[in-house]
């Protein structure tokens, strides 16, 4: 069985998002799991502990693309999330050329094909957990980040039957809770919580709720939405990727623009919670296939990108030549300047 190193992203200790894939590859690789900090401590893996003696190297979100030169393996496969290089040019990438991509976005994968890239697209699905019964008029909100917040999220319920709210208070690094008042508090009886003791509980909480809000403004995969979607509720999602991926408005869940939010008008919400969770029974089929075809791409050998070859100013950011152009300008015109009016003041003394 062949080694293969797997280096997460710390907070997914918490949130899990990272273990269908680990657990995946457990079923054909000896997966050692590691993780990196470096995104919110002076930290970094110890070189020798990670990289060493493995047939395969996985980096999951995040990495440091300076760190393959010191990697002793030659089939490294980085698996990107969209939320997190979603407004990444192709400098950004240009280190990535000889690397392989699974990429779980299709807006990614757009960017990345035309230039060439070793990449894989796949699309996620969770396994289907029924319909358990919700409550009429409830929903779920999760707060992760400063953007979707209390505000915004009573703007988008407006003046509908929704009047029972549970606020989930366990917000990313870096982020802040902005809590409701007591006047909504009351209007919409709401209940709070941080983090759960278990997944289950949180599942559970979850399901119990008509509506789902989600919580981020772009998703790398978006496990949240997508087991909310698997539990039969209905999802309102900014029309960002990847929920636009997965959502079609008002069919299966409901997309609202996150910069000019207006009140959602929600209308056979049984219908749409039934067709939320038929996406999630058709899409689970499609999963189990993509599953074979992504230990296919890592096995498979390194394809060598000639995009950049064809398109050398491609690797350079647009901002840095410009900056690099001012550089001439700015030291040598004005000497050039200086010599010229030399010269002409020099041709009127001789005319003299």
């Amino acid at each position: 069985m062949k080694r293969l190193l797997f280096v997460d992203h710390s907070f997914h200790q918490k949130t899990g998002s990272s273990k269908f894939f680990i657990d995946m590859l457990k079923a054909r690789y000896q997966v050692t799991y590691v993780v990196d900090a470096t995104w919110d401590q002076n930290q970094t893996i110890k070189e020798q502990h990670t990289y060493n003696g493995y047939d395969i190297v996985v980096f999951w979100q995040q990495v440091n693309p300076r760190i393959f030169k010191s990697i002793n393996c030659k089939n490294i496969v980085y698996v990107p999330m969209y939320d997190g290089c979603s407004d990444r040019g192709l400098d950004y990438w240009y280190a990535f050329r000889d690397i392989k991509i699974i990429n779980f976005s299709k807006a990614l994968e757009l960017l990345l094909d035309r230039a060439d890239f070793n990449t894989l697209p796949v699309k996620y699905f969770p396994k289907p957990e029924g319909k358990p019964d919700a409550e009429e008029g409830s929903c779920f909100f999760w707060q992760r980040i400063n953007e979707i917040n209390w505000p915004l999220v009573k703007g988008l319920l407006g003046n509908t039957g929704i009047d029972k709210v549970h606020i989930h208070r366990a917000v990313d690094p870096g982020q802040s809770f902005y809590p409701p008042s007591i006047e909504d508090i009351n209007r919409y009886r709401m209940t709070f919580s941080d983090w759960f003791s278990s997944k289950d509980e949180y599942q559970k909480n979850m399901s119990s709720k008509q509506i789902y809000i989600a919580p981020r403004m772009r998703e790398g995969i978006g496990l949240s939405f997508l087991e909310a979607m698997a539990a039969g509720r209905v999802v309102v999602a900014p029309n960002l990727p990847t929920m636009n991926e997965y959502i079609t408005h008002m069919e299966n869940g409901y997309l609202y623009d996150p910069y000019t939010p207006a009140p959602i008008g929600f209308k056979n919400l049984n219908r749409i919670a039934e067709n939320a969770l038929s996406t999630i029974i058709e899409g689970q089929r499609s999963w189990e296939i993509e599953k074979g075809k992504i230990f296919e791409f890592i096995e498979s050998p390194m394809k060598k990108n000639y995009y950049f070859a064809r398109h050398p100013l491609e690797k350079y950011n647009k901002r840095n030549i410009i900056k690099y152009m001012k550089i001439p300008i700015k030291y040598i015109m004005p000497y050039g300047v200086v010599m010229l009016y030399k010269r002409w003041n020099g041709s009127r003394k001789l005319e003299k």
